[in-house]
């Protein structure tokens, strides 16, 4: 009774709530219910939305939650993904809009400013993403005198403003399981440093952050970020 309630308030007049009175007449062994009285009013006001089961999704709707979704499995798939010493240094985040435009509109500017052309490009690659997720780290030298980074001890890099091997180390290995996550969804995706230092000057990430790397997101019938002219 409750299903059959609910398929009538769907599908009867959408947008309005349906009351009606059903009655059962038991013929045999087949069981009929009959719907009787029925009235409509409109759906009061409420935070949810109304369902209309007779009108189809657009796929423009269905590609932003898709990609909205998917950006944050990546953002999860970032956080998980193993470290040096279960340090976690990582800084993570999928952009706002707003945020997108600053990245773009910075991008455009490093490229003038530091004669680099291939950030304007990546600039026009990423203007109709519909996500874009950017990892950092922030700086910490690990103890494990390792000599990666060019010093033989972890006390001779903290004198100078060297990063630790370990912290861009761990940073790779956040983003090539955030990139999987994208790829086990479909979802076309491309690495571009260029984001990462656009987002590093404008403090999106907040104050630390010495690193960064920005992967965009599309769901369209061609991927745009290998367009490399």
């Amino acid at each position: 009774m409750l299903a059959l309630g609910i398929w009538y308030s769907l599908n009867a007049r959408p947008g309005y709530l349906v009351s009606f009175e059903c009655s059962t007449r038991v013929s045999g062994l087949d069981t009929r219910y009959e719907i009787q009285n029925t009235s409509y009013k409109p759906f009061p006001n409420t935070q949810y939305p109304i369902l209309n089961t007779t009108m189809p999704r657009k796929y423009k709707n269905i590609q932003d939650e898709a990609l909205k979704d998917i950006a944050e499995f990546m953002c999860v798939a970032a956080r998980t993904a193993p470290k040096t010493r279960g340090r976690d240094n990582l800084v993570i985040a999928a952009l706002s809009k707003e945020d997108r435009k600053k990245v773009i509109s910075r991008m455009k500017l490093i490229a003038r400013r530091d004669n680099r052309p291939s950030c304007a490009r990546d600039a026009e690659n990423i203007k109709n993403s519909g996500q874009i997720v950017v990892i950092g780290t922030k700086k910490e030298t690990l103890g494990l005198n390792c000599g990666f980074c060019g010093y033989p001890t972890c006390a001779e890099l903290a004198k100078t403003k060297g990063v630790c091997a370990f912290n861009a180390m761990d940073l790779g290995i956040a983003l090539g399981s955030s990139a999987s996550m994208a790829a086990g969804f479909h979802a076309d995706n491309r690495m571009m440093y260029s984001i990462g230092k656009a987002a590093v000057e404008l403090g999106i990430l907040g104050k630390g952050v010495i690193q960064a790397i920005g992967i965009p997101l599309s769901a369209t019938g061609k991927n745009p970020f290998f367009d490399r002219k």
